[in-house]
């Protein structure tokens, strides 16, 4: 995970989809380090609950890769009505919004799945 988000880190502020895509996928870098670098951590600390609540986080962030080609298939079809064959603004439009969309939905689903509230004799994760 650490080359993967160190190669994101270096091409994600120079992204040919614009600003909006450019920040997202730097903001998915950085969380994807540190995510990965604090279940690292627990792990060497022999916490592994935190470990494995971290890399859960991670590999969530890690999806998002390939989650963000289904979303933008989404996004095309939802935007095309409204920008019409505008293939410049379609394009940046549709490709800011899956960066965004493909590692925030996956990082709330997996912080919903990680605090939810557990039920008796169910162990932990």
């Amino acid at each position: 995970m650490f080359p993967g988000g160190l190669a994101v880190l270096g091409v994600a502020p120079v992204s040919s989809t614009g600003p909006v895509s450019a920040v997202g996928n730097t903001v998915l870098a950085v969380l994807w380090l540190v995510t990965s670098v604090a279940g690292y951590r627990a792990a060497r600390s022999r916490r592994f609950g935190d470990h494995r609540r971290w890399m859960l986080r991670s590999v969530a962030l890690t999806f998002s890769i390939v989650l963000n080609r289904i979303w933008l298939a989404v996004y095309v079809l939802l935007l095309m009505p409204v920008l019409g064959h505008d293939e410049a603004a379609l394009t940046l439009a549709a490709a800011g919004a899956s960066v965004w969309t493909s590692w925030v939905v996956n990082l709330l689903v997996v912080e919903w799945w990680v605090l939810r509230p557990r039920r008796r004799g169910v162990p932990a994760v």
